[in-house]
């Protein structure tokens, strides 16, 4: 089952996003081997994770736990592309507006 997560619901998903988080720390930090600055350990929940952010969750047949996700953020604020990547696109300046969000 896929959830979609917006600001506005995310109250109702809490515990689904805890264990997204932990999954997404198991996959990332410990079988990837990524150094994420500034996340606690076993939860990986960084600086593009913020009020904003839509989270698509695909979860088990409980629907209770996490077995994969990714996350939209809009292009108006700080997102991946813009505070790490910038320099990697050919596109100057990259892509931004309402409308537009960065898919990680």
């Amino acid at each position: 089952m896929v959830q979609i997560i917006t600001p506005d619901v995310r109250e109702h998903y809490q515990d689904l996003l805890d264990d997204m988080f932990r999954m997404r720390y198991r996959i990332v930090v410990e079988k990837w081997g990524w150094d994420i600055p500034g996340i606690e350990p076993g939860y990986d929940k960084d600086q593009f994770d913020t009020d904003d952010t839509i989270y698509i969750v695909e979860t088990d047949q409980s629907r209770e736990k996490a077995v994969a996700c990714t996350r939209l953020n809009p292009t108006t604020k700080p997102h991946m592309f813009s505070e790490l990547w910038a320099q990697q696109c050919n596109l100057q300046p990259y892509p931004s507006g309402d409308a537009i969000y960065e898919w990680s």
